[in-house]
């Protein structure tokens, strides 16, 4: 039976979790808002779930995506679809649709909301669209910004707007969000992300997704370090003692190069942990590689050998011995470790670059 309600009142939150199902709080019969509002409460409660169905998620960005691109001629084509794919109503898909067109042909997306629908459907399609083999998707992000979606569009914008800064607690809960409003409309909105939660989210939610094939306890140690550099190197606050960051580091790139050692086909193979020296000897003599990069593994370990070595014994740690982490990190170093245990172990992390590929 066709309800012509707006909102499903008995349920609570903006979605109800049942069994295989997702049920949106909002009709999406009741006009292109309401059909937006209630595609990403089917989006943001598959993106809730421990286990994610990507071929869900992929269509339901794809809808939305399609919606702000076509607008209500898209809309009256989905209710076609769905009632002539399910033929079980009494009431043909045409009449249904003169009854939308009649009753809520003015409950649309503002031009303002649309553009933001578009910006926000776009990232969490590309989320796909450029993921690798060795990389998970950022779920975690893409239900952020499908919840800024949905509260903006909740809420009603009626200006445009060039960017947002987002407000994100723990889990990725949205604290509060200000815009930076637009005269006209701007080719792109920048998302200026603060978190308030660096360590537990932020930092380790960057690791987890483009470094998933380090331990984790590497990851939280990395969060923890980068956390610490944030806070004593930016604004008025100067960090005294690099120490503790470069022992932090350096003690990472030990551990997962000895797992790297270990999972090379190469005979004798250490049966102990190597220092710094031993696995340097080690990587040279049995020409151990990273996956890709712009230096060579063996190059790496010895210029931060000296670097190493000051922090492991408690000696000063300079600018410019610091600045030596800083330039592998900054290219990409702990990716590589990961990516290069991922290729070792066979292992490739789905939804993969082959499956994506053969969908679009």
């Amino acid at each position: 039976m066709i309800t012509w309600e707006p909102i499903n009142k008995k349920i609570d939150g903006i979605y109800l979790d049942s069994n295989n199902m997702i049920v949106p709080r909002h009709n999406y019969l009741t006009g292109s808002k309401n059909y937006a509002l209630a595609t990403l409460e089917q989006l943001i409660g598959h993106l809730s779930r421990k286990n994610i169905n990507d071929n869900m998620v992929r269509f339901l960005s794809t809808s939305l995506l399609e919606l702000t691109e076509k607008g209500e001629s898209r809309y009256y084509e989905v209710i076609k679809e769905v009632f002539d794919m399910i033929g079980s109503y009494e009431e043909k898909s045409d009449d249904v649709i003169e009854k939308v067109k009649v009753k809520f042909s003015k409950n649309t997306l503002t031009l303002p909301e649309n553009v933001v629908l578009n910006e926000i459907s776009s990232m969490n399609y590309n989320e796909y669209l450029f993921k690798s083999d060795y990389e998970k998707c950022d779920y975690a992000a893409m239900k952020t910004l499908s919840m800024l979606a949905y509260e903006i569009i909740l809420q009603g914008l009626q200006k445009y707007i060039d960017s947002v800064e987002i407000f994100v607690a723990t889990n990725g809960d949205i604290s509060s969000w200000e815009y930076s409003y637009s005269d006209d409309q701007s080719e792109h909105i920048w998302f200026k992300w603060t978190s308030l939660d660096k360590i537990d989210y932020y930092y380790y939610s960057i690791y987890e997704v483009h470094c998933c094939g380090l331990k984790e306890d590497s990851m939280l140690d990395l969060a923890s370090a980068d956390a610490v550099e944030e806070q004593f190197t930016t604004g008025h606050n100067r960090i005294l003692s690099y120490n503790m960051l470069a022992k932090q580091y350096c003690g990472v790139i030990e551990q997962e190069i000895n797992e790297i050692i270990q999972l090379v086909d190469s005979r004798n193979k250490p049966t102990k942990h190597l220092m710094w020296y031993e696995m340097m000897m080690y990587v040279r003599k049995h020409n151990i590689e990273l996956i890709s990069g712009l230096f060579t593994l063996n190059e790496m370990l010895q210029n931060l050998y000296e670097t190493r070595n000051l922090s492991s014994h408690g000696e000063k740690i300079s600018k410019e011995n610091y600045d030596k982490i800083k330039y592998y990190k900054g290219h990409q170093l702990f990716e590589l470790l990961s990516w290069t245990k991922l290729e070792l172990k066979g292992e490739i992390i789905e939804p993969s670059v082959d499956s994506i590929s053969a969908l679009i």
